[in-house]
């Protein structure tokens, strides 16, 4: 995949999980013994991309630390090339993105949001396989509860073969009872360079942001994107909420404590009553 790059996203603020997040990037929070900026680079070289370009913020020199400390006792890591771009601002993905833009250098971008974890790289390599096929652009997606359809970028299909969705465009957060589909984004994408044409004349839009989802509505009615709708799941390390449900998650899926977790939350009480099992 030498005319492939991962672009990792980890450039926010991290409003929601402040006051953690003024001294510690939520792409840094621990997962296990490995922060989640380690689960997502290690996806991206599990899925054959081996350049990786992080888009970091005022945390960044933090990131680079870690990366160059545990690259040399981290074999999923040793073959990654790592290279960083700092986003001047935080005004959203789709700025985020746009930063990569010269670094990327007219390649294909697999897009990366640094605050959403999956626990293996399937998807990622469905996407590249799709893109593959169709030689355009493709965006992840998930069905999502009517009642969660505003928490995500919404697909306009227009058809769907399988797993495949052809998209008309798509809809950031919409407001409930608007949305096109309950087909919601999740954060992972393989990019054409032409993205970041649609990126560079998007006008800020939710939160005075520059979104990523715009940009892509933008590029979907030119026929160049289409969807691929998946069932693996995923996590959202960005509100406490998430971040709690993802840790359990990975805990969970670890053979090494799992056994202990499942007996620990079989018996736990918030008010104390019971203890971990052993302790």
């Amino acid at each position: 995949m030498d005319d492939t790059v991962a672009v990792v996203t980890a450039a926010g603020l991290g409003t929601r999980m402040r006051p953690a997040t003024l001294v510690l990037p939520k792409e840094m929070f621990p997962l296990g013994d490995r922060p989640v900026l380690h689960h997502v680079v290690a996806e991206a070289a599990a899925a054959g991309l081996r350049q990786v370009i992080l888009v970091v913020g005022g945390h960044g020199e933090m990131i680079e630390r870690y990366f160059a400390t545990v690259r040399r006792q981290a074999p999923e890591l040793a073959d990654v090339e790592i290279e960083y771009v700092y986003a001047p601002e935080p005004k959203g993905v789709g700025w985020s993105v746009l930063a990569a833009r010269e670094a990327v250098s007219g390649r294909v971008a697999a897009v990366l949001l640094g605050d959403n974890v999956l626990p293996s790289p399937a998807l990622l390599a469905r996407l590249l396989a799709v893109h593959a096929e169709t030689n355009g652009s493709v965006v992840a997606a998930t069905e999502v509860p009517d009642e969660d359809v505003g928490r995500h970028g919404c697909l306009e299909p227009v058809e769907r073969n399988g797993d495949v969705v052809r998209l008309h465009g798509l809809v950031e957060k919409p407001l409930a009872g608007s949305a096109p589909s309950n087909l919601g984004v999740i954060g992972r994408y393989v990019l054409k360079p032409d993205i970041f044409d649609h990126l560079a004349v998007a006008r800020p839009g939710l939160n005075n942001e520059i979104q990523l989802t715009d940009a892509l509505s933008s590029l979907a009615r030119t026929g160049a994107l289409c969807g691929v709708v998946t069932e693996i799941p995923h996590f959202d390390v960005g509100d406490p909420e998430g971040f709690v449900i993802t840790a359990l998650a990975f805990g969970l899926g670890r053979f090494d404590v799992a056994a202990w977790l499942k007996s620990w939350l079989s018996t736990y009480r918030a008010d104390g009553a019971a203890s971990p099992p052993g302790g």
